[in-house]
């Protein structure tokens, strides 16, 4: 079709064009790509910050719409091959997909439209430690302690690092230069407690995207303690005492070593194992002589010890009452347990008050053979002017125990409760 000089005169050139190839024609003409922009552009890789880009051209998409291709200069940064601006519309998003950075990094989002490229800068900041949590405040020696850093976003793909500090490397040694797994928000490092004979509190310290946070564990020795069953034993009888572990023994068990400081007193088997997954085991023991000794339970290193008495005759082994108080002039009954049956010929058990105006007990309190207890009534004073305390005493053997009584002039007793005094 051509277009004569008078009508491009009368018309302008805009219009002869427009009627020589249609108005779509000079529309196709002015579908640029304007700019391209992200928003935020600013995040910390890997966080849960959501990123969008925007395609925008310079006047609506035809029929069809209008594919930008997309590209980013950095792996940090993840794009859709494209977005495509739909018809009649200016602007098309697209997501942007982040990663964890080792330190703050600049990317290049490029979106390209006919051979016409426009950018926009996002910047990826290291993510930083958030929270430092251990998964207990006390760890037996040779033990592991978990510790879970929690980050504000992720640690790169290829694997993050933490600076780690100790105020103890021996009790719990740190590698100073952490390495921690790629990818993730909660980074995990496993420590293991090193041998201490007493507890000991650690503060230990880690840093990320310079940000530092602290957390104070204990490490205590493995074996805690060496216990009797029972303090006094019978010269020819058996009693338990009994070890226990600051935590379960491991596969294959522990094995405890054992001594008697004088083995013509008592004796004890030479060790002892603690069974896998469990925290105690019994130990054997026989009173041969009367006398005391000390028995020692030693691991790595760390002992525990507990003193047994041997005695030739039965000793006490607790006085109780079914209330620690009564009224003045009243009266209640105490119990008094020997630690192995009455021999023949008997025992006798010493009895005393500490505080004769409250209240008092017989001298003596016979068992008969056989006999492992036997009660004695404790009277209270006719009168007192105000609420007195006494302990009740029996011993026998060089073996004693004790019970606290109250005795109070109103007739109300105040808040009295049974009590069981062990030695």
């Amino acid at each position: 079709m051509l277009v004569s000089k008078p009508v491009r005169r009368v018309l302008g050139l805009s219009a002869a064009i427009a009627l020589l190839f249609g108005f779509e024609g000079e529309r196709a003409l002015a579908q640029n790509l304007s700019t391209v922009a992200v928003a935020p552009t600013t995040v910390v890789g890997g966080a849960a910050t959501t990123v969008t880009g925007t395609a925008t051209l310079s006047a609506a998409a035809p029929a069809g719409g209008k594919v930008v291709t997309l590209a980013s200069n950095n792996a940090a940064v993840t794009l859709p091959a494209s977005v495509t601006v739909a018809q009649g519309a200016t602007t098309g998003t697209f997501p942007v997909t982040h990663a964890g950075v080792a330190g703050t990094t600049s990317v290049t989002i490029t979106g390209t439209l006919a051979a016409v490229n426009k950018t926009a800068t996002l910047s990826v900041t290291q993510a930083a430690l958030s929270t430092l949590r251990a998964d207990r405040v006390a760890v037996p020696s040779g033990s592991s302690l978990l510790l879970t850093l929690t980050l504000t976003g992720k640690t790169p793909a290829a694997g993050g690092t933490a600076t780690a500090t100790t105020t103890n490397a021996t009790a719990l040694p740190v590698v100073a230069s952490t390495p921690l797994t790629g990818g993730t928000t909660t980074p995990t490092v496993t420590l293991t407690a090193g041998s201490v004979t007493t507890p000991q509190t650690v503060t230990l310290g880690y840093t990320v995207g310079g940000v530092n946070r602290t957390v104070v564990v204990s490490v205590v020795p493995v074996l805690s303690s060496l216990t009797l069953q029972q303090p006094t034993v019978l010269v020819g009888n058996a009693s338990t005492a009994v070890i226990t572990l600051a935590s379960p023994a491991p596969a294959g068990g522990t094995t405890v070593t054992l001594t008697s400081g004088t083995p013509s007193v008592a004796t004890v088997p030479a060790s002892v194992v603690v069974p896998q997954g469990a925290y105690t085991a019994a130990v054997p023991l026989t009173g041969l002589a009367a006398g005391n000794t000390v028995l020692t339970a030693t691991l790595s290193g760390v002992s525990a010890t507990a003193t047994l008495g041997v005695s030739a005759t039965p000793g006490v082994l607790r006085i109780t009452t079914p209330q620690n108080g009564m009224k003045q002039a009243a009266t209640l009954t105490a119990t008094v347990f020997l630690n192995a049956p009455a021999p023949a010929g008997g025992v006798t058990v010493n009895l005393t008050s500490s505080d004769t105006t409250a209240a008092t007990v017989p001298a003596t309190l016979a068992f008969t053979s056989g006999q492992t207890f036997k009660t004695v009534t404790v009277t209270a004073a006719a009168t007192v002017s105000s609420a007195k305390t006494t302990n009740i005493t029996a011993s026998a053997a060089g073996v004693s125990s004790s019970v606290p009584v109250r005795v109070t002039a109103a007739a109300a007793l105040d808040n009295l409760t049974s009590a069981t005094m062990y030695v």
